[in-house]
């Protein structure tokens, strides 16, 4: 796990403001296999 500083930006969601996001977006792509993987294998 990491901290991320965002500075002041409020809440990180669509009524933030921030738009597109592209350092956000290779943020998420960083963490999900990590999150697919703590998670196991999907319910059948």
């Amino acid at each position: 796990a990491g901290f991320v500083d965002l500075g002041a930006r409020g809440h990180v969601n669509a009524a933030s403001g921030l738009g597109e996001w592209p350092e956000g977006l290779q943020l998420l792509e960083d963490v999900a296999p990590t999150a697919r993987r703590a998670a196991g294998p999907p319910a059948a």
